[in-house]
C-alpha cells in the first residue's frame, strides 16, 4: 500500500464518518427543538439513513476487515463514498420535515423553512387531488400568498383524520364570518 492511498483512505473514511455524524447531529437537534406531531416522514427518512449508514459505514469497514485480507479498502471507500451521499441527504430532508395545526394555523416546517397558513382566514381554500396511487391536499391564503402542499405517501399519522381536522377549523370560522356579515 502507497502513501498516496494510505492518505486517500483516511480522507474518505473521514469524509463518510464526518458527513453522518454532522446529518445525525442536525437531525436530533432539530427533532428535538423543531418537531411537533401531526403529519412526517421519519419511517421513510429512517429508511434512507439506514440505507446510506449500511454503505456509507458498515461496508467500508468489511472492506478494510473482510475482503481480500484488506486489500480492497480504497475501492469500497470510493464506491461507498459515491453511494451515501444522495440517501444522506434525502434523509436529512425527510427527517427534518413535520405539517401540523397549531391553534387555527397549518404549520409546515422543513430543516430551513418554516411556512403556516391562518386556516381561519375567509380566503382559505383546500383542494384535493386523486391519483390512481396518490391523495394529495393543497391548502392555498389567496390573502397571505401562500400554498401548502401534502401528499399521502409515505405519510405517518392519519392523513384523512388530519384533513378533516383542518376543514372543521375552516368551515367553523367560515360560518362565524358569515354569521358576522
Amino acid at each position: 500500500m502507497s502513501v498516496a492511498e494510505f492518505i486517500l483512505d483516511i480522507v474518505l473514511a473521514s469524509f463518510l464518518a464526518i458527513s453522518h455524524l454532522f446529518v445525525l447531529l442536525v437531525t436530533v437537534i432539530w427533532r428535538r427543538k423543531k418537531f411537533r406531531k401531526g403529519m412526517h416522514d421519519s419511517v421513510f427518512g429512517t429508511c434512507f439513513l439506514l440505507f446510506s449508514i449500511f454503505f456509507g459505514v458498515f461496508l467500508p469497514v468489511g472492506g478494510f476487515t473482510f475482503f481480500d485480507e484488506g486489500t480492497s479498502r480504497t475501492a469500497v471507500l470510493i464506491f461507498a463514498t459515491l453511494c451515501c451521499p444522495a440517501p444522506l441527504i434525502y434523509s436529512l430532508h425527510l427527517l427534518c420535515f413535520c405539517i401540523f395545526i397549531d391553534g387555527n394555523k397549518l404549520v409546515k416546517r422543513t430543516l430551513c423553512k418554516e411556512t403556516s397558513i391562518r386556516l381561519d382566514s375567509p380566503d382559505c381554500e383546500l383542494f384535493f387531488s386523486s391519483d390512481v396511487r396518490l391523495l394529495e391536499a393543497t391548502i392555498i391564503c389567496r390573502s397571505e400568498n401562500k400554498t401548502i402542499k401534502i401528499t399521502e405517501r409515505h405519510m405517518q399519522g392519519g392523513f384523512s383524520k388530519f384533513l378533516e381536522e383542518c376543514k372543521k377549523i375552516m368551515a367553523h370560522d367560515h360560518r362565524q364570518c358569515q354569521e358576522k356579515g
